[in-house]
This record gives C-alpha cells, sequence and structure tokens, in this order.
C-alpha cells in the first residue's frame, strides 16, 4: 500500500468523525423527535405562518407589563 492512499483514507475516516461530531444533541433530538410526529415541511411552513405576527404580539404584552409596573411604582 503506498502512503498516499493510507494519508487519503485517514482523512476521509477523520471528514467522517469530524461530521458526526457537529451534529449537536439538540440537531438529533429533533431529528428522532421529526420521525416520530411525522414532520413534513409543509406542515412545518404552514405552523410558521399561523405563529408569525406571535412574537410581536408577546412583545407588545410584555412592554405593556413594563409600562404598568413603571407607573405603579411612581
Amino acid at each position: 500500500m503506498n502512503k498516499l492512499s493510507l494519508k487519503s483514507r485517514k482523512q476521509t475516516r477523520g471528514k467522517q468523525i469530524r461530521d458526526k461530531q457537529t451534529v449537536s444533541p439538540l440537531t438529533r433530538l429533533f431529528a428522532r423527535g421529526h420521525k416520530k410526529v411525522g414532520y413534513k415541511k409543509t406542515t412545518g411552513d404552514l405552523m410558521m405562518q399561523l405563529s408569525a405576527n406571535d412574537h410581536k404580539h408577546i412583545a407588545e404584552v410584555i412592554a405593556q407589563w413594563l409600562t404598568d409596573d413603571e407607573n405603579a411604582h411612581k
């Protein structure tokens, strides 16, 4: 076996190991959960559309709470 083929084989093995290490535990958990619930991209896109403005509404509610709290302490 020549030195070049051994070196390229080691690099390939190292690349495979690095790819596995870059996957976070959270990503693996999500992937497992997607299999269980039958996740589909179209369903995910629909859920994102339905909840698109939720964060804005939540921010408005929190801002109102903070304003009310500041006024109560004056």
